[in-house]
């Protein structure tokens, strides 16, 4: 009983991610509120950000088929005033504060 207790403590620790979910973009100069949206779509993710991130977004370029979500979020996020935490199904965006 020790042992599968212990593999199941691993798996939820150390979750794979072969079933990775995957988007499919093709975008010019999209807002990322409108690129959040169209994740929410074809995924179980959600995005938690503020309209005042927003506001400072810059603008994304993005061509992918069916390219995994963890590769999706780190070309969004790629020249972006922030960075995410992802909590479960929950993107988290999170405004770089600039060091002093």
């Amino acid at each position: 009983m020790l042992p599968m207790a212990v593999m199941l403590y691993g798996l939820l620790i150390f979750p794979t991610n072969d079933h990775e979910q995957t988007v499919t973009l093709h975008l010019e100069n999209a807002r990322l509120k409108q690129v959040f949206k169209l994740i929410e779509q074809q995924t179980s993710y959600h995005f938690c950000y503020t309209e005042e991130q927003m506001s400072i977004s810059c603008p994304v370029t993005m061509d992918v088929s069916e390219e995994k979500i963890s590769r999706v979020l780190q070309s969004c996020f790629r020249g972006q005033p922030f960075t995410y935490v992802m909590v479960d199904t929950v993107v988290v965006v999170q405004t770089v504060r600039k060091k002093q």
